[in-house]
């Protein structure tokens, strides 16, 4: 997506979200708006439009200050204007960190140039930025305004500079500029003035002063006139050095008493120049403040005046003057010879015409200021008819909003009622739910004390089967041992490799059982024991697994 589009898309999700903002939330607002828009919410353009939607949003404080200042510098602010600077204050501001310089740039040249120009030359270039944290500061800690937003956007100063210098250039001149270029074209050329090229003298070499001989006398010293005495000698220092020593003694009887006692501090105790140093800075002090000089008494005025010499200038001024005289008064007696009379009539009718005039123009100024006192009278009347209007829209609006008061009142007392009866259902239910969850496990306690105690029945049953038939087993088996012992012979004189299931291997040598064997039918008999043995076990295991079962269910159903 190109920038414009991009920037007008961010702009027009911003306004959209102005009309919703009190019914929807933010973020199912930007969802519907980037399907709407875009199809794709998930896409790079779709989180920079909602990134811009939430920044816009939550900074709103600090983008409101920063146009305010600049409104304040700049002019007023039309609203979609507000709207393009807020998208570009958030990105140049809290985001520029983050955002390449590159598509900055690509972002703000895609914009009108002279908007963008004033808007980061008054953020970054122009001396704004305590305007800028007077503005902040009133809605944020002045440690977060100097050192996370001022802070960042000095670094940004030499791009943002650069981008400026294009965005100039890309403006060109403008009409202020073209109107005053055209201005200045219409003008006459006024005579420049050009010094002389004279030539420059060359400096002089001042001479070496004289070096004099032994002149073989001593100056006098200063009189003792001249002199005005030192610092010392004042009442007022001679009063400085009397309260110095009345603050010590006090000082010294306060610090006297054990219990106000001064802290000592290690420093202390080291060797120190101090004093000294002191009295040197006191003496060069009084040194540099000592004056002994007496001014020269002022010259007295001359007892004649001063001459005025005429000049060549001075004379000529003043015969070009007389001549001029002279040439006015010929041109008049001319004038009055050619045509044999002169002008004293029009001057009369002239000044007759300027007074009637005087005349007409002050009778026009008293009319004006009559008719100026009747239209504040007037005005005054309708703005006392008008007070009284709004007065009475204004206390029939009081009406309206006590009985729309009293109309709200109403309807919130029917709404508690309605929600508090809905509550009292809501816990009837709840109770019937309780005790139909209770009778519900005491049948399900019934039916596993019922299941136990069958169980129980059924165990002692299988444990009688089993012992029955573990003797019957038993007595088979010795049957069998028996009727192997009379068929050993029978064995002997058999087929050898004929198989007999009810014989071992060390039986059919005459030895006996070795280490416990046993014969195929012995075998088969002991493995149908343990399988009913792993049965029995198994049912007792299931029927643990069951009981532990129904003691969990009543905490689950309570909770």
């Amino acid at each position: 997506m190109k920038a414009a589009k991009l920037i007008n898309v961010c702009q027009n999700c911003l306004t959209e979200y102005q009309t919703v903002a009190r019914n929807q939330p933010i973020n199912l607002f930007a969802d519907e708006f980037l399907t709407k828009t875009l199809g794709d919410k998930a896409c790079n353009e779709g989180e920079f439009i909602r990134q811009v939607l939430y920044g816009v949003n939550r900074y709103s404080g600090l983008i409101k200050g920063a146009l305010g200042a600049m409104s304040s510098v700049k002019g007023l602010i039309s609203p979609q204007e507000a709207t393009l600077y807020s998208i570009i204050i958030y990105i140049a501001v809290l985001r520029l960190s983050e955002l390449p310089i590159k598509e900055f740039r690509r972002l703000v040249i895609s914009q009108d140039a002279e908007k963008m120009y004033n808007l980061l030359s008054y953020l970054f270039i122009e001396d704004s930025q305590e305007a800028l944290a007077a503005a902040w500061c009133a809605e944020y800690e002045e440690m977060f305004v100097r050192d996370s937003l001022l802070g960042p956007m000095q670094e940004s100063v030499p791009d943002v500079e650069t981008l400026c210098e294009e965005l100039l250039a890309k403006v060109g001149p403008s009409s202020s500029t073209i109107d005053l270029a055209k201005t200045e074209a219409l003008k006459p050329k006024a005579t420049e003035v050009k010094p002389f090229n004279l030539t420059k003298p060359k400096p002089r070499i001042v001479p070496e002063p004289d070096v004099l001989p032994g002149v073989g006398f001593k100056a006098r010293p200063v009189p003792e006139m001249s002199k005005q005495g030192k610092l010392e000698d004042t009442k007022e220092y001679q009063e400085l050095v009397v309260a110095r020593a009345e603050n010590r003694e006090k000082e010294k009887e306060m610090y006297s008493d054990p219990k106000v006692q001064r802290f000592v501090m290690e420093t202390e105790a080291r060797p120190t120049n101090l004093a000294t140093l002191q009295e040197e800075a006191e003496l060069k002090m009084q040194e540099e403040t000592t004056t002994d000089f007496k001014a020269q008494p002022a010259p007295k005025p001359a007892k004649k005046p001063a001459t005025v010499r005429m000049t060549a200038t001075s004379i000529m001024r003043e015969d070009a003057l007389y001549k001029k005289k002279q040439a006015e008064e010929k041109a008049i007696i001319e004038n009055y010879e050619n045509n044999l009379r002169d002008g004293s009539e029009f001057y009369e009718w002239q000044a007759e015409m300027k007074a009637k005039d005087e005349a007409l123009l002050q009778y026009q100024v008293n009319q004006r200021r009559r008719e100026m006192a009747e239209s504040a009278i007037n005005a005054i009347e309708a703005k006392d008819k008008d007070l009284a209007h709004k007065k009475a829209v204004a206390d029939e609006m009081k009406v309206e909003s006590h009985q729309m008061q009293q109309k709200l009142k109403e309807e919130a007392e029917q709404r508690r009622l309605y929600n508090q009866q809905i509550a009292s259902d809501v816990r009837d239910i709840e109770e019937y739910a309780r005790i139909s969850v209770q009778a519900a496990y005491e049948k399900r306690v019934e039916n596993a004390r019922a299941v136990k105690e069958e169980r129980e029945e059924i165990e002692k049953k299988v444990a009688e089967q089993m012992e029955l038939e573990r003797q019957r087993k038993a007595d088979q088996v010795q049957l069998m041992r028996a009727a192997e012992e009379v068929s050993k012979q029978k064995k002997i004189n058999a087929v050898a490799d004929r198989f007999d299931p009810t014989t071992t291997a060390a039986g059919d040598t005459g030895g006996g059982a070795f280490l416990g064997e046993m014969s195929f039918i012995e075998m088969k008999e002991r493995k149908l024991l343990n399988e009913s043995k792993e049965k029995s076990l198994t049912e007792q295991r299931r029927v643990r697994i069951i009981e532990t079962k129904l003691d969990k269910v009543p905490s689950k159903l309570i909770l």
